[in-house]
């Protein structure tokens, strides 16, 4: 996704200007950076495909929607970006 998706310029933009990104590290050698992982993803519900995409109200912290898998298409991630 980061070297075919998110590099396009139309996606890029949507992220810098209306996201904040946040990455899990679910094989991550520390075990406190491990376990704080695993919190997060058991808190949003998801499984453990990658990539998996997660849009986090910031005044509730809730969920607002969740993918799990490839978006190859930069119309279709837009879409996903957008809520829909």
């Amino acid at each position: 996704m980061e070297n075919q998706v998110f590099r396009l310029p139309a996606v890029a933009a949507a992220l810098k200007n209306n996201f904040v990104e946040a990455r899990l590290h679910m094989d991550h050698p520390d075990p406190a950076i491990k376990s704080k992982s695993v919190k997060i993803r058991n808190r949003y519900q998801v499984g453990v495909a990658t990539p998996t995409f997660v849009i986090i109200d910031p005044e509730t912290g809730k969920a607002l929607i969740k993918h799990e898998g490839w978006i190859p298409k930069e119309k279709d991630f837009l879409h996903f970006l957008q809520g829909k």
